[in-house]
């Protein structure tokens, strides 16, 4: 018995040492994209997400990032088309505040993650894969990720002409531990 319990005082601060619960800093986080627009690319910025991120190098198969991006914070530059872009044709924020994703698995493949989820823009829900890199400190940790979605897929903007349908969305994570 006595062994027992000298192994779990001895082995349970190496447990405490592995980081699964991350609180996300909005303050140095977010998203950004980029997509053509007459022919012309528009970049843009949405603010960081808000949610759940567990993950832990070690263990990725109880790793969980569940989150939401308000919509209503997408900033181009130019604000009578950032407000065109939360009315019902595109973003319709008044009926869905939030761009959620739900993780279902994430895989290692390489120098990087794969992520695996659903993401919800308005009333659709997509499975997609977004590659990530993932680097810490004791403290602090960064996910950097980039992915192309479709525009169309999602209903955004309907058939617009002028707007391309590939949007590249590039993310920053910055994490503390919590």
């Amino acid at each position: 018995m006595m062994r027992k319990l000298l192994f779990c005082l001895l082995f349970f601060p190496f447990l405490a040492q592995a980081q699964t619960n991350w609180k996300i800093d909005t303050s140095r986080s977010g998203i950004s994209f980029i997509i053509s627009n007459f022919g012309v690319d528009v970049d843009g910025s949405m603010a960081s997400p808000v949610g759940i991120i567990q993950f832990d190098e070690e263990n990725l198969a109880n790793a969980k990032f569940s989150v939401k991006i308000p919509v209503g914070s997408i900033r181009t530059g130019i604000k009578k088309r950032d407000n065109h872009l939360l009315k019902e044709e595109f973003f319709d924020a008044e009926t869905f505040p939030n761009i959620r994703f739900i993780s279902s698995s994430v895989v290692k493949e390489g120098d990087q993650y794969n992520v695996t989820g659903q993401l919800s823009i308005k009333d659709i829900t997509k499975k997609v894969i977004i590659p990530f890199k993932f680097e810490r400190t004791a403290k602090v940790g960064g996910f950097q990720g980039n992915f192309v979605l479709s525009r169309k897929d999602y209903t955004l903007g309907g058939g617009m002409l002028p707007t391309g349908d590939e949007v590249k969305v590039k993310i920053l994570v910055v994490v503390v531990a919590g």
